[in-house]
């Protein structure tokens, strides 16, 4: 066999090569239980969704750690991008190829605070970058600096939180609200998700889709806490959730400024979310406020979602809540149909399609 010949082969078995031969070779998800597939299995902490109902309408059945009754956002990101679902960094069968095609560091009940979940055990934003740079240290291991460069400058960066931190950390929290009043603490939200996004950037992260926080004034747990009536969405909890996001464009259209060399999707989840729950019925929902896995009351949320004490709705498909607080597989669908073929009202600049289509091969 021709030397040119075996080399070929080599490079093309090599999954390294393979991976900076794709558009877009590889996906990371940091996040909140919107994106987290199961990290939380691996450590101690209550926050799990490690046993069935979970995952009853995942390919294949299963409690997966998602807390859905199916898929994520960032499952079919991957399956757009054509990507395997990125591995959990705390998986401990998780080889150092497996993190070539991207890597899940994402926890339920994390927050961009590190106070946010530390109670309850779980990984902050700050914490998953360290793992993140765990993995370059990996990456660079196998083919290099300039190679673990390259790879990452075109992979896509996914950024999913803020929503632990302004519900539990703040909304919840009085002694907080003794410190802060709501414009300091989204500035110091705003402060540490800049500090973050920099540290992602100097390992070479350039390509970002950052959701804001979805109207969590229309989760059934709210309903209930609030005693609203026919599904009315929580007025006081969403307002802030509002100035929060106001707040972020203004951020992001700072970080365009700064960092030239990146893209920034805004992924806007309070707007999408919002049209889809106010009208239900052209997106193939019936229910836009009652968890389809709970137990009792009138939104089916006065405790949580497991076998032994909940009523599970039929039809999943038809419900935009699963649990008291998250989405269903088919809600989840629709936010991910708007971050690849939406319009600048849903993600803004413009769509992941857009970004994959005009990235050199």
């Amino acid at each position: 066999m021709a030397l040119a010949t075996l080399l070929l082969i080599v490079l093309v078995r090599n999954p390294f090569i393979v991976a900076l031969a794709a558009a877009a070779p590889a996906f990371f998800v940091f996040g909140d239980s919107s994106v987290d597939t199961g990290n939380n299995n691996f450590i101690s902490t209550l926050i799990k969704a490690n046993s069935l109902p979970y995952g009853m309408n995942f390919d294949p059945p299963g409690a997966t750690g998602r807390f859905s009754n199916g898929k994520l956002v960032s499952d079919y990101i991957a399956e757009f991008l054509d990507l395997p679902y990125p591995v959990n960094f705390l998986d401990p069968g998780v080889s150092p190829w497996n993190l070539l095609k991207g890597v899940n560091f994402a926890a339920a009940g994390a927050g961009l605070l590190d106070s946010t979940g530390f109670s309850r055990g779980v990984r902050s934003f700050t914490k998953q970058i360290k793992e993140f740079q765990k993995v370059v240290k990996v990456l660079e291991s196998l083919a290099g600096k300039s190679s673990t460069l390259d790879l990452l400058s075109r992979s896509i960066f996914l950024i999913s939180f803020a929503g632990n931190d302004l519900a539990a950390n703040y909304q919840l929290n009085p002694f907080r609200q003794m410190f802060y009043n709501l414009t300091q603490f989204e500035s110091l939200l705003i402060n540490q998700m800049s500090r973050s996004i920099q540290t992602l950037h100097a390992y070479g992260a350039q390509k970002f889709i950052i959701a804001d926080i979805p109207p969590l004034g229309c989760t059934p747990v709210e309903l209930i806490l609030h005693g609203a009536c026919k599904g009315r969405c929580v007025a006081s909890v969403n307002e802030q959730i509002r100035s929060f996001n106001s707040k972020t464009s203004v951020f992001f259209s700072k970080l365009r400024a700064v960092l030239r060399d990146c893209d920034f999707l805004h992924l806007k989840s309070y707007t999408i979310v919002q049209r889809i729950l106010e009208n239900p019925s052209t997106h193939g929902l019936r229910h836009a406020s009652r968890a389809c896995c709970g137990n009792g009351g009138h939104y089916n949320a006065l405790g949580p979602c497991n076998w032994f004490i909940s009523s599970v709705c039929e039809d999943p498909d038809l419900y935009a809540f699963w649990d008291m607080v998250h989405p269903t597989q088919a809600l989840y669908k629709l936010v991910a149909n708007e971050v690849i073929f939406g319009s600048p009202n849903s993600i803004y600049p413009f769509n992941l399609a857009h970004l994959v289509s005009n990235m050199p091969q």
